[in-house]
């Protein structure tokens, strides 16, 4: 059985400098399981490249529903504006070969940075009270 380049990609991939999410999904092995799982069964990159992922992101499937997900590494912020026109890509390319009734992404209402990067995206908010819902029309 082969591993999928995406999959070598999140299993090199160092945390994001003083991100404590990053840092726990990839060093946690219950959450580095779980995202492996996803990586498997559904569509993912690594972004830029998978030679050298600074981001893995994906979409989780079910009931005409896509839930995008996303980790970011070591050297994220140098890389921020080409990733935001990869993860435009990345949402359209959802969009059209999945069709989805709805597409998704929930961050934490604490970090703004997420919040910002689903503005641009083009997700309009839907206000939750754990997490910022984030929907596309």
């Amino acid at each position: 059985m082969s591993v999928s380049p995406v999959l070598l990609a999140f299993l090199s991939m160092q945390p994001r400098e003083g991100d404590a999410e990053s840092d726990a999904i990839i060093n946690t092995p219950e959450l580095r399981a779980k995202l492996i799982v996803q990586i498997e069964r559904f569509p993912a990159v690594a972004l830029p490249s998978a030679e050298a992922p600074v981001m893995v992101a994906g979409a989780v499937l079910s009931d005409e529903l896509a839930e995008l997900w996303m980790v970011a590494g070591a050297g994220f912020d140098q890389h921020l504006r080409p990733l935001l026109r990869q993860m435009r890509q990345l949402v359209d390319m959802a969009r059209e070969a999945l069709s989805p009734r709805e597409i998704k992404l929930c961050v934490d209402p604490d970090r703004r940075g997420p919040e910002k990067l689903a503005r641009a995206l083009g997700f309009a908010s839907k206000k939750r009270k754990a997490a910022h819902v984030f929907t596309l029309p």
